[in-house]
């Protein structure tokens, strides 16, 4: 490949969370605004060219927020389906966020078999008895990445995402290029898996979302396809040529590197067509500038076939995505400049919050805007409560003229929606001053609000009048809680890290909370597992909540040392590696009931899901499938991935 046609290949990403000085700032919390759909094609290449050409200077960009975690990509509340607890043959299904609403994971079940994704290969796993027993295997792609799966009856929706093939990463440029592949899986056989249909699109897949029968698939397709040279790289003299070429190759873009197509394939028949993603009329960019992406929120009958039944797409920057039963939500973040005055700057970042209905099984439409001030952690940050829309926020310190540092605060904002605009309502503020938010949980009425330092505060929230929420009450502990789950009972379960009164983590910690009473919570037990992490910190999906057993499973792996405080890091035995199950009530307290790992001839592997059918426990690590008693936790079989 000649170094011209590799300065044209990619870099979408970057552009789209890059600030513009001649885009519209952001507008005033709750005040953001709404869609705008382009009236032509050539409105669009204007548009995407021009706030393009205006990024291609070097400066430090970056969103007015720390790093934070990777995406929770949520958890379920109790008697969400897939977890029915009725009769002997009951079964778990996956942790998700909202009751109705399935998420993506990578590993399914419908209580006689067991379905999952490791090492780039699709196993299907008898779980009817006491010992599993793989009955097929089935490769997809490639070992390194993860390929989640939704089921729905007799089919697998396969999603994985790809390098593309002419994917490189050069020494004086960075790239940002993937594809999404998403496989009908057709398993009425379990013993004799077979790929029904693919579809092939340009981007990144952020989440997906299985609302009975219709699958609503979010990507995020990088759209310029042009190298922004990286200064520090380039060898002196080199930096204005390369920008120079990449301003050529933006004039010259031609639409087709705005508006990608899908490649739909039929596996049996062998014919592909490929389609467009969206004609230019039905593409929508946000008043108030956001990026250059592609977000595409596909709509597929999954009871009929792969093709997309509907789908909308916006130019913006996303960064979380949530959803109830009859709508989804995208956030994007906007960013400050600058050249910003003081006033803006103080304000600083904000959210924009793009709100469509998916009541429809056949179609999705955008209905409304609205903002937030700070970022999101996660899509735990949302939730939808008769008819408004609760987000947790926070705001990252900045200094202003004079030189004062303004210390980060959290907040909790309740949107209405009024016509096309998602309006603030109500508001409380002032939750944890100089730290951030570390989980979140919304349960009807209530709100759970965990921000960290050096110490945990628990905020409890009463969200019962929407237009004056207030803070109850605050338990202030060491340590945090990044993952919350009600236990029913007035109880709820925190996973995290326990700390010293400095903040360093000493290991994975359990909490039981006692919030009976919203004005004084109380912690009543913990357990910690010194130097431990758990993937359940920043993937939901690993939790495992067994009310009828009162039984907690958690992975748990070897801490990370440097992070770790010294007492934590202690001479002896390696540390575990696999999964500890905890009996968990609030008389008894919480107590660890066993621990379940596996072997491999390349070592220990991580466990990363649990589940149970009927009265056994299974988990599954890129090794196989453990079976062990749900109430003694003796081994029973294993069902080795080959």
């Amino acid at each position: 490949m000649t170094r011209s046609a590799a300065i044209t290949l990619a870099i979408a990403a970057f552009l789209a969370a890059s600030p513009s000085a001649g885009a519209q700032r952001s507008q005033p919390p709750g005040e953001a605004a709404g869609l705008e759909a382009f009236d032509s094609c050539d409105s669009l290449l204007q548009y995407a060219r021009g706030n393009a050409l205006e990024r291609l200077e070097p400066a430090a960009y970056g969103p007015v927020g720390k790093s934070r975690p990777a995406p929770q990509v949520l958890p379920k509340q109790e008697g969400a389906p897939g977890r029915v607890e009725s009769g002997p043959e009951s079964f778990s299904g996956t942790n998700v966020q909202e009751a109705g609403v399935d998420e993506p994971d990578i590993v399914k079940t419908n209580g006689r078999h067991l379905f999952a994704t490791a090492g780039g290969k699709l196993r299907a796993v008898d779980v009817s008895r006491s010992v599993p027993r793989r009955v097929d295997t089935l490769r997809i792609g490639s070992r390194s990445m993860d390929h989640e799966l939704l089921l729905r009856g007799d089919r697998l929706l396969v999603m994985s995402g790809y390098p593309n093939d002419d994917a490189l990463l050069a020494s004086t440029v960075y790239m940002v290029r993937s594809k999404t592949v998403l496989r009908e899986v057709d398993v009425s056989n379990p013993a004799a898996m077979r790929v029904v249909r693919t579809l092939t699109i340009n981007g990144n897949p952020m989440s997906a979302r299985l609302t009975r029968g219709t699958a609503r698939v979010v990507i995020s397709t990088p759209t310029s396809d042009v190298f922004i040279p990286n200064e520090y790289r380039l060898p002196p003299g080199q930096f204005e040529e390369a920008r120079r070429r990449n301003r050529e190759a933006l004039a010259r873009s031609p639409l087709s590197r705005w508006l990608p197509s899908y490649v739909l394939r039929n596996r049996r028949t062998r014919r592909a067509v490929r389609l467009p993603l969206a004609d230019c009329r039905s593409v929508s960019h946000p008043t108030t500038f956001s990026g250059l992406d592609l977000v595409t929120v596909l709509t597929i009958d999954l009871d009929k076939s792969l093709a997309p039944t509907d789908s909308d797409v916006v130019m913006t920057a996303p960064e979380t995505v949530y959803a109830s039963r009859r709508s989804l939500f995208v956030a994007t973040p906007l960013w400050t400049d600058d050249d910003m005055s003081a006033e803006r700057q103080a304000r600083g970042m904000t959210t924009q919050i793009h709100r469509f209905d998916v009541s429809a099984p056949r179609a999705t439409r955008y209905r409304s805007s609205g903002g937030v001030r700070g970022f999101l952690l996660n899509q735990f940050s949302l939730s939808a409560h008769d008819g408004r829309l609760r987000v947790a926020s926070t705001t990252e310190p900045v200094s202003s003229e004079g030189g004062r540092d303004r210390k980060s605060q959290s907040f909790v904002t309740v949107l209405a929606e009024e016509g096309t605009r998602l309006v603030r309502v109500g508001r409380v503020g002032g939750l944890g001053r100089g730290e951030r938010i570390y989980s979140v949980r919304f349960m009807g009425d209530t709100g759970y609000v965990v921000t960290f330092r050096q110490v945990d505060p628990l905020y409890t929230l009463d969200l019962s009048r929407p237009r004056s929420p207030r803070v109850l009450g605050a338990l202030k502990i060491r340590g945090y809680s990044a993952y919350l789950h009600p236990a029913g009972d007035d109880l709820l379960i925190g996973v995290g890290q326990d700390a010293t009164r400095g903040g360093l983590a000493l290991g994975t910690q359990l909490s039981l909370f006692d919030v009976s009473d919203l004005r004084r919570p109380r912690r009543l037990h913990r357990r910690t597992i010194a130097d431990a992490t758990s993937e359940v910190e920043f993937d939901h999906h690993a939790f495992l909540w067994w009310r009828p057993a009162r039984l907690a499973v958690i992975p748990v792996d070897p801490g990370f040392g440097d992070e770790l405080a010294p007492a934590a890091q202690t001479v002896g035995p390696p540390p575990f590696t696999g999964a500890i199950g905890f009996r968990i009530a609030r008389r008894t307290g919480v107590w660890e009931a066993g621990r379940i790992a596996h072997w491999s001839r390349r070592g220990v592997p991580s466990v990363r899901r649990s589940i149970v059918v009927g009265r056994r426990l299974y988990t599954i690590s890129d090794a196989g499938v453990a079976s062990n008693d749900v109430w003694s936790l003796t081994r029973l079989g294993f069902a080795p991935f080959r």
